[in-house]
């Protein structure tokens, strides 16, 4: 089961995997005080995030923890420690650029992971803190 939280404006993203899998997915987008968040969080398995305040929510809580950054300064903020694993693009020179807008159409630092990826980080990580066998 997937829980989805994030600020209304990502409603639209958070539509479109409830409807990748349905049934599967709690989505509380918009909904959620902060230590409403902090709660739901703390019961978590594993956070999926991009660089976020919900990322460095779990992450401090000790919730393992893959971050995906692009845009944002991967040096600066990215989790650490034995319970965290950050995928970024360090081969493109445009990483860490801060732009609110990709001057590439694909968005080559976000777009580079495919789910198959993604689900194979995430267990590994998970693996790793002994929460997967």
């Amino acid at each position: 089961r997937f829980v989805i939280m994030g600020y209304q404006g990502m409603k639209e993203k958070a539509n479109r995997i409830s409807e990748a899998l349905p049934g599967k997915v709690l989505d509380l987008t918009g909904n959620t005080t902060v230590p409403e968040a902090m709660a739901i969080l703390r019961r978590a398995q594993l956070m999926l995030s991009e660089d976020s305040g919900l990322m460095h929510m779990a992450w401090v809580q000790g919730v393992p923890t893959l971050a995906i950054f692009g845009a944002s300064r991967y040096d600066w903020s990215r989790p650490t420690g034995e319970h965290s694993h950050t995928l970024c693009a360090l081969d493109l020179e445009c990483i860490g650029c801060l732009s609110a807008t990709c001057k590439f159409e694909d968005i080559p630092c976000m777009n580079r992971y495919s789910p198959e990826q993604v689900v194979e980080e995430a267990t590994t990580l998970l693996t790793k803190v002994g929460k997967w066998s």
